[in-house]
């Protein structure tokens, strides 16, 4: 039996991944691929509430252009920005 975390795994692999977008793909797959292994279940289920979004939303919350809705104000949202900093992303 395929564990609820594993589930929330391989979602988070498969949307962060499939983007659609290069810079996205890059930078939020690259996220997962570093991060993903080590999150705990709460931080998979606001990665995947956060991958609901848009691209445009999500790099505007990334890079400090707009502020994200409340419910999403978390420590992966964090984590995400440090991940963008870290690969010298800037838009």
């Amino acid at each position: 039996m395929t564990s609820f975390l594993s589930l929330h795994f391989k979602k988070a692999i498969y949307r962060a991944k499939h983007r659609g977008g290069k810079e996205a793909d890059f930078l939020l797959g690259g996220f997962v691929d570093t991060h993903g292994p080590f999150l705990d279940e709460k931080e998979l289920g606001e990665l995947n509430l956060i991958l609901e979004y848009d691209d445009d939303a999500i790099f505007s919350w990334l890079n400090l252009n707009q502020k994200p809705p409340v419910e999403l104000k978390t420590t992966i949202l964090k984590k995400l920005r440090n991940h963008v900093k870290t690969v010298g992303y800037q838009s």
